[in-house]
C-alpha cells in the first residue's frame, strides 16, 4: 500500500490496539523503513512505507508468496475456500475482544496511576470473567451457525459446504482461547510496558500460529490447519497467562488492598 494509512486503521486490519501497535512499528520507524506522512501540526499519524521499505517489501514478497503457495497447495482449492469463508466470519468474533480490551484499558491504566491496586484488581477478574464467558458463548455460537455462515458463501456446492462446516468446527475451538493473549496484551499496554504487550502480539500471530500452521499439517493432515490457531492462541494463552502472574506484584494488581496517595 502506497497511499499513508492511520494508525488506527492500521490496528484495525491487524487486530492490535494502537499503543501495541505504535510500539511494534518503533524498529522500523527508527531504521526509516516506514516513516509518518502527516503534516506538521497534525496530531493523527499517517504512516508509509519509505524507498527502504518498499526495497525490502519487495525482498519478502517472494517467500511470502512462496509460503502462500505451500499453504494453498497444502489446501486445495475447497481448503482456500473453507479458509476464506473462516477468516470472514472470525474477524468478528476477534472484533468483539479487541473492543472490550481496548475499552477497558483507560479503565486500567487510571486505577494504575491512582495507585489504586485494589480497583485494578477488580477490573482484571471482571475482565476475565467476561472473557471466560464471552469465549464459551462465542465458541457454542460458532459450532451453531458453521452450517449458516457457511452457507452464506458456499452453499453452492454441497460437498464444499460439508467441508466447510467441518473445518469451521474445527477452528471454533481457537474461539475459547484468544481473549486471554489480546486482553492481556492490551493489558500491558495500558500499564506502560509495551515491549511485554509487543511480544505477546508478535508472538502470538508471527511465531506461534505461523509455526503451528507449518507443523500440525504434516502430522495431522488438514486439519491440522484449522487446528493450527487453537494451538497458536494456546500457546499465547499460556505466555500471557506467564507474564500476568510475574508483574502482578510490579504493578499491584495482585494485591487486595487498595493504596491511595
Amino acid at each position: 500500500r502506497r497511499a499513508p494509512v492511520s494508525v488506527s486503521g492500521w490496528a484495525e486490519e491487524t487486530e492490535l490496539a494502537p499503543t501495541t501497535l505504535v510500539r511494534t512499528l518503533k524498529p522500523v520507524l527508527t531504521r526509516h523503513r516506514v516513516t509518518d506522512a502527516a503534516e506538521p501540526g497534525r496530531r493523527s499519524r499517517a504512516l508509509t512505507l519509505t524507498g527502504a521499505g518498499r526495497d525490502l517489501l519487495e525482498q519478502a514478497r517472494p517467500l511470502w508468496r512462496a509460503a502462500q503457495a505451500d499453504v494453498e497447495h497444502r489446501l486445495g482449492e475447497d481448503g482456500v475456500a473453507a479458509f476464506s469463508v473462516i477468516g470472514y466470519t472470525a474477524m468478528i468474533f476477534g472484533a468483539i475482544f479487541m473492543g472490550y480490551a481496548l475499552g477497558s484499558s483507560p479503565l486500567m491504566s487510571y486505577q494504575y496511576g491512582a495507585k489504586n491496586h485494589a480497583e485494578m484488581r477488580s477490573i482484571l477478574f471482571k475482565s476475565l470473567g467476561f472473557i471466560g464467558v464471552g469465549s464459551v458463548l462465542m465458541f457454542l455460537a460458532a459450532e451453531w451457525l458453521a452450517g449458516p455462515l457457511s452457507a452464506i458463501f458456499v452453499s453452492y456446492d454441497a460437498a464444499l459446504l460439508e467441508f466447510t462446516v467441518n473445518a469451521y468446527q474445527i477452528y471454533a475451538f481457537a474461539f475459547l482461547i484468544m481473549g486471554i493473549p489480546i486482553y492481556a496484551s492490551a493489558l500491558f499496554t495500558s500499564l506502560g510496558n509495551g515491549i511485554v504487550s509487543a511480544i505477546i502480539a508478535f508472538l502470538r500471530t508471527i511465531v506461534f500460529e505461523c509455526g503451528a500452521v507449518l507443523l500440525l499439517p504434516l502430522i495431522l493432515g488438514i486439519d491440522g490447519i484449522w487446528l493450527s490457531v487453537t494451538v497458536g492462541e494456546l500457546a499465547a494463552a499460556i505466555l500471557s497467562i506467564c507474564f500476568m502472574v510475574a508483574f502482578r506484584r510490579r504493578y499491584g494488581y495482585g494485591k487486595c488492598g487498595a493504596v491511595r496517595q
